[in-house]
């Protein structure tokens, strides 16, 4: 196959045939100054280039004063012999400090111009304005082409076409060991550098010093980096994008049997023996130049699977950890052949999977193992845990909670068995974890939300008499159900004694409460009367009010009618209307004869008594003289004889009533009677 070498030169310096199963190289034991070359300053930075046009490769070197050395190789392409150093010529200039040298033809005539970093992070640009076998260089141009100061100093400069556009792009290690990256949006013979970008394409930041050169190490068509940094050491970083998407992987140090130099590596590859083989020269601190030869590959056999038996077989949804060993470096690929580059390493952790996966272990020295070994990852399926119950309730109740699709279950804050009785005061999210047999796990989890119970209430009339009934009316819900009674929201009731009625009402979530009223029920008072001739007396001594009424049209009797005892007017037929906490009776009616109108007047005409009603006593007031004063009750039962010795009589002994007051005059009465109410 053609192999295209770039190297810190930046561009095609030839096209030579190496074998097509060549994917990697394997060097030689380090040479230290070969060819016949002698060291020159100190901090060494070599560049292949054919400044000569004789064929074979010529070396440029920097060194920390900031000069450029010439080597022309005064051998053949098969066998390099190096002429003494020359110091900055072609009309090179020396730098400030630790020039670090590499060739492009960034204006396409066809000659190799030289860009050169610098300790203070800038760029120096010295166009050839010669030939390709006559190189004049012209004045430095400081950071041309929109390139613009590294911060970190120490700017280490080498190109390619990274983005396969047809230009050459520039990448520079720095101080700090990171690596900057410049993409030319110009063409290729009007180069403009766009904004620098740090370690793009996955690159990484390695030790201090970092020098980065190109080439296609693994002959996949792409460019490959190697870098040498101050410590002495080389990083690789292969390429796993594309030509046009590069992509790196992580970096490995010392590849290759390539070995530390000492301090301050750097890297050009050229076929310095005209083998097909990618030769290396590195510089160093302070004894010159490194020379690796590469030699003959022999390819490792495919590596060998590590992988523990319990990390083959995950549940979906995870990731694992393959392993494989060989006598390089281990690559993971999708595919048994080509395929795209998953990862290095012995160890490798998959992606999350979520089928059965196959892996392929490739195991990498000078090449690549001709076979790749297989390690099958079995997914097994979660098992898919659903909760079923009641997720509705309402307040003070609870529910049954059961997770189904798996073997054991363990609720979150809850008991390690399928069914959960929960018993929420509010909303409230409720977690399973279920295992099935294959020790493999999901999670399933239900909102069980709580509903308010109704606020139910009844309004009515709660205190009526005897006899009366009241219609009770319960709200706060949708449908009520009354114990012992309709299942309507109102419920007339007429109990005979005090009792408890009872609702529960039902709302729209079907949630229930109840609510209890108590109807009082005050008895209807005594309406017995005793009547006697022309008066009549209730037998009820305790009642509120009294109301004497005419039987034939319920009107007001005349006269005293709001008295316990009635004496009638006219012969009629009488009832009364007792009242008592606020209930009323009626009585049955009386027959009453007219008191006669001339006993009244001889009563009053003999006597007068005062107050009528009484309560405590009464005053008589009399123009006759009279040896006692008698009082009948309406049965013509005496009830009081007082002698004649005082005007007052103390009543205050009788209970309410009728009665009937005469003077006597020794065992005869004086006159007619006086009615006497006694009221308390």
């Amino acid at each position: 196959m053609n192999k295209i070498l770039l190297n810190r030169a930046g561009l095609a310096l030839l096209v030579f045939s190496i074998p097509s199963h060549v994917n990697a190289q394997l060097f030689g034991p380090a040479q230290n100054n070969p060819f016949g070359l002698i060291t020159t300053g100190t901090t060494t930075a070599p560049a292949f280039v054919d400044l000569d046009g004789d064929g074979d490769m010529d070396m440029m070197s920097g060194d920390a004063d900031g000069n450029f050395y010439y080597y022309e190789n005064a051998g053949t392409v098969a066998l390099a012999s190096f002429n003494p150093a020359v110091t900055n010529p072609f009309g090179l200039t020396a730098l400030t400090s630790y020039s670090n040298p590499t060739f492009v033809d960034l204006d396409t005539d066809g000659d190799f111009d030289l860009m050169a970093g610098e300790s203070s992070g800038d760029f120096s640009y010295f166009e050839n304005t010669g030939s390709g076998i006559a190189p004049a260089f012209g004045p430095a141009q400081l950071n041309p082409f929109g390139l613009t100061t590294l911060l970190e100093g120490n700017a280490a400069p080498t190109f390619a076409d990274l983005d396969n556009d047809g230009d050459m792009d520039m990448l520079t290690g720095t101080a700090g060991g990171n690596l900057v990256y410049f993409e030319n949006t110009g063409t290729a013979s009007l180069a403009s550098m766009g904004a620098s970008s740090l370690n793009p394409f996955g690159l990484t930041g390695i030790d201090n010093d970092s020098r980065p050169a190109f080439a296609d190490l693994d002959g996949d068509g792409d460019f490959d980096i190697l870098a040498g940094v101050n410590p002495g050491d080389f990083y690789y970083f292969e390429n796993t994008g594309t030509m046009t998407a590069p992509a790196y992987a992580v970096t490995s140090m010392n590849l290759f049997s390539l070995t530390n130099v000492g301090n301050n590596s750097d890297a050009t590859l050229a076929d310095m023996n005209n083998d097909g083989l990618l030769d290396l020269m590195s510089g160093e601190f302070t004894t010159g130049f490194y020379y690796f030869e590469q030699t003959s590959c022999v390819a490792p056999a495919a590596p060998t699977d590590t992988t523990p038996v319990a990390n083959l077989t995950i549940c979906a949804g995870n990731t694992t950890t393959l392993y494989a060993t060989g006598t390089g470096v281990i690559g993971w690929y999708d595919s048994p052949t080509g395929g795209t580059w998953l990862g290095g390493g012995t160890a490798f952790t998959t992606a999350t999977l979520t089928d059965t996966a196959t892996f392929y272990a490739q195991d990498s020295t000078c090449d690549a193992s001709a076979t790749r070994t297989a390690v099958t990852v079995n997914v097994v399926p979660q098992p898919s845990v659903f909760i079923t119950g009641n997720d509705t309730i309402c307040d003070g109740q609870n529910t049954v909670l059961t997770a189904n699709g798996a073997d054991t279950y363990v609720w979150t804050a809850g008991p390690s068995t399928a069914m959960y009785t929960v018993s929420p005061t509010g909303d409230e999210m409720f977690y399973v974890t279920g295992t099935d047999t294959n020790g493999c796990s999901n999670m399933d989890s239900v909102l069980v939300v709580v509903h308010d119970l109704p606020v139910i209430s009844i309004t009515g009339t709660t205190s009526i008499c005897a006899n009366e009934s009241t219609t009770l009316t319960a709200s706060g819900a949708n449908t009520y159900i009354w114990s012992s009674g309709p299942s309507t929201a109102s419920y007339t009731v007429s109990p005979a004694v005090t009792t408890p009625y009872t609702v529960t009402g039902i709302d729209t979530n079907s949630c229930t409460n109840f609510a209890t009223i108590t109807v009082t029920v005050t008895p209807l008072p005594d309406v017995g009367v005793f009547a006697l001739g022309s008066g009549a007396t209730a037998t009820n001594f305790t009642a509120d009010s009294y109301e004497w009424v005419f039987c034939d049209s319920w009107v007001t009797a005349p006269g005293i009618a709001d008295a316990q005892a009635y004496l009638s007017v006219f012969t009629a037929d009488y009832a009364v209307i007792i009242t008592d906490n606020g209930c009323s009776d009626t009585s049955e009616c009386v027959t009453l004869a007219a008191i006669g109108i001339n006993e009244l007047i001889a009563a009053e005409n003999v006597f007068s008594v005062f107050p009528n009603p009484a309560s405590s006593h009464v005053t008589i007031n009399s123009n006759t003289t009279f040896t006692s004063v008698r009082i009948i009750d309406v049965n013509g039962k005496l009830i009081m004889n007082e002698p004649a010795n005082t005007s007052t009589i103390h009543v205050n002994e009788l209970q309410n009533g009728l009665y009937f007051i005469q003077l006597m005059n020794v065992d005869k009465p004086l006159s007619g009677a006086h009615k006497l109410i006694i009221d308390k």
